[in-house]
């Protein structure tokens, strides 16, 4: 969550510096520039940002999951009974509960 809020920041900052022109002056921005900014920041915002924040929750729910699943290899507890519960489909958040 952390990594989109600071790549976010970054292309703000990478933006803001593209649109000056070495002279102090910012460029100006046409009427269809403008429509097009105002209507594509509710489109990242609600969409993209949503998306993404989202992914990266699941990703380190699975990154817990597969931490959980080497704790018990390691400790070599349960595993025999990790892996019949693998092998009939049984999802790991069920067979792995701490």
């Amino acid at each position: 969550m952390k990594k989109i809020f600071k790549f976010i920041l970054c292309a703000a900052c990478a933006m803001a510096m593209v649109a000056c022109n070495g002279q102090g002056q910012t460029n100006v921005t046409s009427d269809k520039e403008q429509a097009l900014q105002k209507a594509m920041a509710p489109y990242v915002k609600n969409t993209v940002v949503a998306t993404y924040s989202n992914m990266a929750n699941e990703g380190m729910k699975l990154l817990n999951q597969c931490e959980q699943i080497l704790d018990k290899v390691e400790k070599n507890e349960d595993y025999a009974t990790l892996m019949q519960q693998a092998e009939r489909g049984v999802p790991v958040r069920t067979c792995c509960r701490t």
